[in-house]
């Protein structure tokens, strides 16, 4: 018992660590896998480092290795920019539309969605006087909404801790509950806004957005009447990237294709072409979240070796019927989130449902969408990190405003969250 409690007061440390101080979380496991793994339980080294998630490490590196070879390339500009000259002049469109962006990028493996759309969001939010914390919240639960899929870091995460422990997944089902969620907080979010008429001033003639990397959307004047640089164009190195990302859905979502060495293989051979951009690209990658993840899946890997994950499941098996343990857990993922990172905190408790789902009669993918959804919808909060960059992002004298209706509205979906995606996906499992 003795080293049960100590492999989970450590995970507890970490998290709080982390939670404090600029700590990587996979680092503390790292450390605590090697406190408890080989100085407590006296575990063999060679036992401790199966635990590390070779395969998951590939995954990670490669979808963000060729999405940053995109972004690098300019196929993501020119998306942006090609977004941004389509939904000009239309006011109801607009805020779809980069939801829409968010989730593309965040479905095709951007971790870091948000802090690429959220700056050229806002900016034409305020061009164009559509209400700030709209565009805001539709950014993140455009991201939220592309978070569980099949090819992203947080849908593959899931996926692979489920899968090697033989537990049937669908993970284009865990998808679309994600996105239909999320789609359907938009539209009340949406309505709202519209309710209280603030989306019926026009759209003015000379407000533009202009995309990172990119020109103005309109090869208009800025505000400022200076000449604005030129759009991206789509060119051959753009129509391939973009096949290379459908090949990488497809293959994801219909075939049994190992996601990581595939997108590996693409990012090469789009590398063939501008080899100058594989550079960038490489060292763009998340290592932190890398890191973050392995180290957390490496230190769960070893608890669950230890017995650990069996007695914490058997003990809120006790404690509650399964639907009701899922529920603690899905509260559990979502107050840790809104102040620590998303993917630390799926890595961390998505291996605690296996001994919960075991003969349950609860589906692992309802179990595990309700997780997913409970700790990504909560990231709007303002001590997150999509949370803070929409505020850092929003017009100065707006902060403080927009920083307590990020809390208050973080906090609503702390409380309220979880307890309707439960209801309404395991409950009637």
């Amino acid at each position: 018992m003795a080293i049960h409690l100590a492999g989970v007061g450590l995970l507890l440390v970490a998290f709080v660590l982390a939670t404090v101080l600029p700590l990587n979380l996979g680092a503390l496991a790292l450390a605590a896998t090697f406190v408890v793994g080989l100085l407590v339980s006296g575990t063999d080294a060679d036992t401790i480092f199966a635990q590390f998630p070779g395969n998951l490490f590939v995954v990670l590196v490669g979808v963000t290795f060729l999405f940053n070879v995109a972004s690098a390339n300019g196929t993501i500009g020119w998306l942006v920019s090609a977004t941004t000259r389509f939904v000009r002049g239309r006011v109801l469109v607009v805020p779809w539309m980069m939801f829409l962006l968010a989730g593309l990028f965040s479905a095709i493996g951007a971790l870091y969605a948000v802090p690429m759309v959220a700056p050229i969001a806002l900016d034409f939010a305020r061009r164009n006087r559509i209400p700030i914390l709209l565009m805001g919240l539709m950014v993140m639960h455009g991201w939220a909404a592309g978070a569980l899929s099949p090819i992203s870091v947080y849908g593959i995460l899931v996926g692979e801790l489920l899968a090697s422990n033989q537990l049937p997944i669908d993970r284009g089902g865990m998808f679309a509950i994600g996105a239909c969620t999320n789609v359907v907080i938009a539209l009340v979010v949406f309505g709202v806004h519209a309710a209280r008429r603030s989306l019926r001033v026009p759209v003015g003639q000379g407000a533009v957005a202009r995309p990172a990397g990119g020109g103005d959307p309109a090869d208009a004047e800025n505000e400022a009447g200076g000449p604005s640089e030129p759009s991206p164009r789509f060119s051959a190195t753009t129509a391939l990237t973009l096949l290379a990302i459908a090949l990488l859905v497809m293959a994801g979502v219909f075939f049994r294709t190992d996601i990581g060495l595939l997108a590996v293989s693409l990012a090469v051979l789009l590398g063939l072409l501008r080899p100058a951009d594989q550079k960038k690209a490489l060292s763009d990658v998340p290592w932190s979240v890398v890191m973050l993840v392995c180290g957390i899946v490496t230190y769960i890997g070893l608890l669950k070796h230890l017995g650990t994950l069996d007695l914490v499941g058997e003990l809120a098996d006790q404690a509650a019927a399964p639907p009701l343990a899922i529920l603690l857990i899905c509260y559990m993922a979502a107050v840790v989130s809104a102040f620590a990172s998303s993917t630390g905190v799926i890595a961390a408790v998505v291996p605690i449902l296996i001994p919960i789902l075991a003969g349950s009669g609860v589906g692992a993918t309802v179990a595990a969408a309700a997780v997913g959804v409970s700790a990504t919808i909560v990231d709007v909060s303002p001590l997150s990190i999509n949370g803070a960059i929409v505020m850092a992002s929003s017009p100065e004298r707006e902060r403080t405003a927009i920083f307590r209706s990020l809390l208050g509205y973080g906090g609503a979906m702390v409380v309220f969250g979880p307890l309707l995606i439960w209801a309404v996906t395991v409950l009637p499992s």
